[in-house]
């Protein structure tokens, strides 16, 4: 689930195991008040839907948003650009898929929005017109126009959102089995044998050695390995050692004195109840549901266990409803009017937003100050650092580019020139490390070039710790390996293959004579097997000595007590078990969470909708011609975020 009120550009993804969360932009309307700046780089079209540019200008005020407050450290830019970007190109397409459809939004529902924002209708009084202009273009960096159409985007995408997930009911099937799916649990015995325990004893004759390598010569290929001299400009060295005095200090802290800016904040947790999507008889039983929990709360009852147990935000629900530090202009406007017009410790009445019902807490408040350079020293010093030993890479490469014009294939000159050493790697790979710099695929195109004759030098190559220039000694050809040169490895090799055929045999016998007998307790003794029982576990959990419960297969859960399932593979191993007994979760634990899990799957279904939605408009834009990405001006955007 979204957490609603943070007010930001960009759509909640997950990569890569977890990789990026940004807060999805057809919730709120975008843009963080107090943005100023322009793009680190010069302005180009990254890409185009239908007739829209998406520039590089516009790309750097979204950037800009996650790094406001250092909610997103500036080094983590180029990894963030192209997801960014994706979410610009998805913004454009909704909007304009929704006017296709025909929705709109009125001129009423724009007005009925801006009226709720207290810094534009203060008290319920219109500032006026010359005052909304001014605080439109200062704090949001645009014209009312513009602004106003922004507010209207907003609005229509959320009501797109809502027409494409209507559909995602959620029945109580759907409920009872997800419920038991992750709750019932069961018991085992477990019998594994690993490969890793029975190699060490396999014996292996040189003969067999010999025989392995001459079945499979084709595995054994001695790929082209080359020797060569490298001089090394060392950027990650010169990080740790470059001297940081006081004056660079206070000279980038007087340049970045806006990061180091707090405003106004509160620390809110808050309890949500969606109407969204919702009928008039429904919302009104949950405004019912919320002033029930309102009394709970101020009665004494703990806030956080009232929010995990009624909170609809599944982002913060176990957190008991800590939505963390807020700041003016980051939350939807009557939610940012109760939360810095409460005291700290104090309840807030049910408030009413387009997104639901909620209750807020203030936890702690902070006034807006200018943190001081003692204060941020500690954080801007690696960043100082950094910023200074990048600087001396770059001299020295300048450096070193005139040294080999005047003396082209002379890596001795080079060395001197620069005064550093000259490195001598043996004879290496594709991928394989080389002195100092470490495994730099990067730099193999250019140490491995076809046309690069050993006395030959390489241009400058920059790798991730900093910047080399290789001089090739010699080249040793590709060949078929001798088995001195593999010996081990065979070795190795056929010893593993040979211990994992003995552990399938005596796993293949041990789960025979246990389905035979009916107990593999008595069949594993009878083998010499180690047999364990394991603790209750539910379907994601893990079993001591085992591994992932997962690893028992999919259809574990659903033996009876006594039956007997494997062999199974594990962690370099197999493994036989039967079941003990099932632990099915209680009616009573389902009916306290059937309200809170049928809430968490039509969200994540609500997303998943959603989430497919556009990823199909995306991929017809593009094979209708309507949407082109410029993937060059994108990797130069992203390489100026990089320097």
């Amino acid at each position: 689930m979204f957490q609603f009120f943070r007010r930001r550009d960009t759509a909640v993804r997950v990569f890569l195991g977890g990789l990026l969360v940004l807060i999805c932009v057809m919730l709120v309307v975008t843009l963080i008040p107090g943005l100023t700046g322009s793009s680190p780089t010069e302005e180009s079209v990254l890409a185009k839907v239908e007739d829209e540019s998406i520039t590089s200008v516009e790309l750097a005020r979204r950037l800009q948003l996650l790094t406001r407050n250092q909610r997103l450290p500036p080094n983590l830019l180029p990894l963030y650009a192209p997801q960014v970007l994706d979410q610009i190109v998805g913004d454009r397409l909704t909007v304009k898929e929704a006017r296709r459809l025909g929705l709109s939004v009125s001129g009423q529902e724009v007005a009925y929005e801006l009226r709720q924002n207290p810094q534009i209708f203060p008290g319920g009084q219109y500032v006026g017109e010359e005052q909304y202009r001014s605080l439109v273009e200062s704090r949001f960096g645009m014209s009312v126009p513009q602004f106003e159409e922004r507010v209207e985007e907003a609005l229509l995408l959320n009501k797109l959102r809502h027409v494409v997930t209507a559909g995602a009911s959620v029945s109580d099937q759907d409920v009872g089995r997800e419920f038991h799916r992750r709750n019932d649990k069961m018991r085992v015995e477990f019998a594994v044998l690993k490969a890793a325990d029975l190699k060490s004893g396999i014996p292996i004759s040189a003969a067999e050695i010999t025989d392995f390598l001459n079945k499979n010569r084709s595995r054994y290929q001695i790929p082209e390995r080359r020797q060569f001299k490298l001089v090394f400009i060392n950027t990650a060295k010169l990080k740790e050692t470059v001297p940081v005095a006081e004056q660079d200090l206070q000279r980038y802290y007087n340049d970045n004195k806006d990061r180091f800016r707090v405003e106004d904040r509160v620390k809110v947790s808050h309890i949500l109840f969606k109407t969204t999507g919702k009928t008039g008889e429904e919302i009104d039983a949950i405004r019912k549901k919320a002033e029930e929990v309102l009394k709970r709360a101020r009665a004494g009852e703990d806030f956080a266990k009232l929010a995990k147990e009624n909170s609809d935000d599944a982002q913060t629900t176990a957190k008991g409803g800590d939505l963390g530090w807020l700041v003016r202009g980051q939350t939807v406007p009557g939610f940012e009017q109760a939360a810095f017009s409460l005291s700290v410790g104090t309840i807030s009445e049910v408030i009413k937003t387009m997104y639901g019902f909620h209750i807020l807490k203030v936890e702690a408040r902070e006034k807006a100050h200018l943190r001081v350079l003692q204060e941020v020293a500690p954080e801007i010093t690696p960043q100082v650092r950094a910023e200074k030993a990048s600087r001396l890479t770059d001299e020295l490469a300048q450096k070193a580019e005139t040294v080999m014009k005047k003396n082209p294939d002379n890596i001795q000159a080079l060395a001197a020139a620069l005064n550093l050493p000259i490195l001598e790697s043996g004879l290496v790979k594709r991928g394989d490390p080389l002195p100092e710099a470490g495994a730099e695929p990067a730099a193999d195109d250019n140490l491995f070039a076809p046309n690069l004759k050993p006395g030959q030098m390489t241009s400058l190559v920059t790798v991730t710790k900093g910047m080399l220039i290789a001089s090739l000694v010699q080249v040793s050809a590709a060949h078929p390996a001798e088995l001195s040169e593999v010996r081990d490895q065979v070795e190795n090799d056929l010893r593993n293959e040979k211990a994992a055929a003995t552990v399938a045999a005596r796993i293949s016998e041990l789960a025979d004579l246990a389905r035979k007998g009916g107990d593999l307790k008595k069949a594993a003794a009878a083998m010499k097997i180690s047999a364990k029982e394991s603790e209750p576990f539910n379907r994601d959990g893990n079993i001591k000595d085992l591994g992932a419960a997962a690893s028992l297969g999919d259809n574990a859960f659903s033996m009876k007590a006594g039956e007997i399932g494997g062999p199974v593979n594990v962690t370099d191993g197999q493994a036989v078990f039967q079941v003990l007994d099932k632990q099915p979760a209680s009616e009573e634990d389902l009916a306290k969470s059937r309200d809170g899990l049928r809430r968490e799957l039509s969200e994540q279904k609500q997303s998943l909708l959603y989430q497919v939605f556009t990823e199909a408009l995306k991929e017809r834009a593009t094979k209708q011609g309507r949407l082109r990405i410029d993937q060059a001006a994108l990797d130069r955007v992203i390489s100026s975020y990089e320097r």
